[in-house]
């Protein structure tokens, strides 16, 4: 028994161990990402209905365009009837959102900053625009959702790299086929030029041989025509 309770005991101490073991793999990926989690904080900016305290994220490298479509996605998903107002606003109109309510109006301004965007997302509920301070639950729900905007960017983003990455795979390993082929061709040329050195390298050969002839049959033919000559001078 005493056993028993010494190895509990030991095992109680060693699992905060590996909860801090797990959290610091967790954070040492993030580090890692080349797009880092964002950060949410919160503002009191100007929007369509006046003056409004918002959620305001900041998205390096990123697209406005991009965002926008991601955005929209998520508010549809939460069963928002989604527009464009005349403020340029992606207004999402009651949004069902768990941990703030089942009628919820999303106003939100994506605004490209260089080669940054902003994006700035106002909650209206009943009880007035979604803070930190008097609505902590809320809030903190409105929060993961801009923080799962940003994630999805992030993946698009990766993603669009990977294709690209991929399309300049296809196109180096094409350039090695093509490398390739002409290394077969230069080879296969190659070993038809050493047959025609070889056949030429013959006729030489051959040729020599020939000249021998021709010249025993020249000196032959040489002391015929004197021969001739010779006889000729007689008369």
């Amino acid at each position: 028994m005493k056993q028993s309770l010494s190895f509990f005991a030991a095992l109680l101490f060693c699992i905060p161990i590996f909860a801090q073991d797990s959290v610091k793999v967790a954070v040492k990926k993030m580090e890692m990402r080349k797009y880092p989690i964002a950060k949410v904080g919160e503002a009191s900016r100007a929007m369509s209905l006046g003056e409004g305290n918002g959620l305001v994220m900041v998205l390096p490298n990123t697209e406005a365009k991009m965002v926008s479509k991601i955005w929209t996605k998520q508010l549809k998903e939460l069963k928002a009837k989604v527009n464009t107002n005349k403020q340029d606003e992606i207004f999402g109109d009651n949004a069902a959102i768990a941990g703030i309510g089942s009628g919820v109006d999303v106003y939100t301004k994506i605004t490209q900053m260089g080669s940054d965007v902003e994006v700035v997302a106002f909650f209206s509920t009943e009880d007035g625009f979604v803070q930190s301070e008097k609505m902590v639950n809320e809030f903190r729900n409105a929060k993961d959702l801009l923080l799962n905007l940003d994630k999805n960017v992030s993946i698009a983003k990766v993603t669009d790299e990977l294709e690209m990455e991929q399309k300049s795979l296809k196109r180096v390993e094409k350039d090695q086929k093509e490398l390739e082929g002409d290394l077969a061709s230069y080879r296969s040329s190659v070993e038809k030029k050493k047959k025609e050195i070889i056949e030429l390298e013959q006729k030489a050969v051959d040729n020599q041989k020939m000249q021998v002839t021709k010249k025993e049959d020249i000196a032959k033919q040489i002391k015929k025509v004197t021969a001739v000559m010779d006889e000729l001078k007689k008369y």
